[in-house]
């Protein structure tokens, strides 16, 4: 099944979310195998990250839950929110993608 996970930065915290890149690049390229897609939310100019988001694939919301309070910009208390959603894919599945 997949997973959205939406993390949105407290404001002001653009120094924990730097000081954690490394760590946090570290913990998903361990699940890069079931990572379907992810990447930062930016401010309009691009020019400043202000969350990430995450399709993942698992067996539960319980494994999500896990992985998402194991990213290392989670346990740097960096979000003010993080939603979880089971996701389907509708439109524009890459072939691949299953």
């Amino acid at each position: 099944m997949l997973f959205l996970i939406v993390n949105i930065d407290k404001p002001g915290r653009n120094d924990v979310r730097l000081a954690n890149r490394p760590a946090q690049h570290d913990y998903i390229e361990g699940f890069r195998d079931r990572i379907k897609f992810a990447g930062p939310t930016v401010t309009e100019d691009g020019s400043m990250s202000t969350g990430n988001m995450f399709v993942i694939e698992a067996e539960s919301y319980d494994e999500v839950l896990a992985f998402a309070r194991d990213d290392p910009y989670y346990k740097a208390g960096l979000f003010d929110t993080t939603l979880i959603r089971p996701w389907q894919w509708t439109f524009n599945e890459p072939p691949d993608a299953a």
